[in-house]
């Protein structure tokens, strides 16, 4: 698989698994008329499935980066904002692209990571990461 694909396929498989978790505490949620405890739990479902998502996009971005046209090599101190705004440069992004996914990608991440409340759609992050990686190419 090229690394291209490699990158969708770890979005995707991220998405995957919380889609089928997602299902199942729902249909749980449901039977049991939505007691206190499993709401927090479709929460912290929500927050950690987004955590692995932002970290497979990080992830994506490292390993793509040096089979871009003009290739980049990241090294271990590059944090989230070096690494979308340096391919973003040497792929020539949308910069309304670029601000959509600094924003709402690394600012949740840091929200996160930091216990701040942070109001988001995993589904929309999922299609934002995929966006960022379709301009790869």
């Amino acid at each position: 698989m090229n690394p291209f694909q490699s990158a969708f396929q770890r979005l995707k498989q991220v998405d995957s698994q919380y889609q089928a978790i997602r299902l199942l505490l729902e249909d749980r949620i449901s039977a049991r008329l939505a007691d206190f405890a499993e709401r927090d739990a479709e929460q912290d479902l929500e927050r950690t499935y987004a955590m692995r998502l932002l970290a497979e996009f990080e992830g994506a971005l490292t390993d793509l980066a040096p089979y871009l046209s003009d290739p980049i090599v990241f090294d271990t101190r590059s944090g989230l904002y070096s690494k979308i705004h340096r391919i973003a440069d040497k792929m020539l992004m949308d910069p309304r692209l670029v601000s959509q996914v600094d924003q709402n990608l690394r600012i949740l991440r840091n929200d996160l990571l930091h216990g701040r409340s942070a109001l988001f759609e995993f589904n929309e992050l999922y299609m934002l990461g995929k966006q960022f990686l379709r301009n790869c190419h």
